[in-house]
């Protein structure tokens, strides 16, 4: 990821936040709401996104496992 630039680092930071506040996880605060993440989650979570990322940086239209 180290060779995206600022705008699309900037967007992704974009787009996570406002997912997080989508389903809850953040606060309208931007606070982590803690009574809903369990570490099994947050790995799962964060698998997912390094996933999109990746598939997103490489022009795939489709995840893969």
């Amino acid at each position: 990821m180290e060779n995206i630039t600022d705008a699309i680092r900037k967007r992704i930071r974009q787009v996570l936040f406002r997912m997080l506040r989508e389903t809850d996880f953040l606060t309208k605060d931007n606070q982590i709401n803690t009574t809903a993440i369990s570490p099994a989650l947050i790995r799962s979570i964060f698998q997912t996104i390094l996933k999109s990322c990746y598939c997103f940086l490489n022009g795939n239209t489709k995840e893969e496992d």
